[in-house]
């Protein structure tokens, strides 16, 4: 699992919350895409929405020993 939560890592990858979250979508889905290629199974990300994370599950990845336990899950209520 990439973690692009971890201070640490988004300092070594040169990159800020802020490019994670801001309105332009078209760096962070390529991000994504190579994260998934490199053969990460999904990345847990900051959500634009919210002060929460976001669990992005590559299924194309998906080994067959992988489990996901979840912790401190809450609801997110858009208006």
């Amino acid at each position: 699992m990439c973690d692009l939560t971890d201070p640490a890592l988004l300092k070594k990858l040169k990159l800020s919350k802020k490019q994670l979250t801001g309105d332009d979508w078209t760096e962070t889905q390529a991000l994504g895409e190579i994260v998934r290629e490199i053969g990460f199974e999904g990345m847990v990300v900051p959500s634009a929405a919210e002060n929460f994370n976001n669990l992005v599950i590559f299924v194309d990845r998906i080994s067959g020993a992988s489990s996901i336990d979840l912790e401190d899950v809450k609801p997110l209520y858009l208006s």
